[in-house]
């Protein structure tokens, strides 16, 4: 039998979003000391870049199944 959750009270919940941002304005500032940066196309358009993105997969698998091959 499943154990039923109790919802979270809105304080709650606020203090939970609030860890969750925090954890990512650490993260940010991590990839930032190490100049990591996230990809993305010239616009900053969600959409083109997950073309994008969807593009790089498709040209990685046929690279390394190549390199694989040889």
């Amino acid at each position: 039998m499943a154990l039923a959750t109790v919802p979270l009270t809105p304080e709650q919940r606020i203090r939970e979003l609030e860890e969750q941002l925090e954890q990512a304005s650490q993260k940010t500032e991590f990839f930032n000391y190490l100049s990591i940066t996230c990809s993305m196309t010239n616009g900053y358009n969600c959409h083109q870049n997950a073309q994008a993105e969807w593009i790089n997969g498709i040209l990685k698998m046929s690279f390394y199944s190549r390199v694989l091959q040889s």
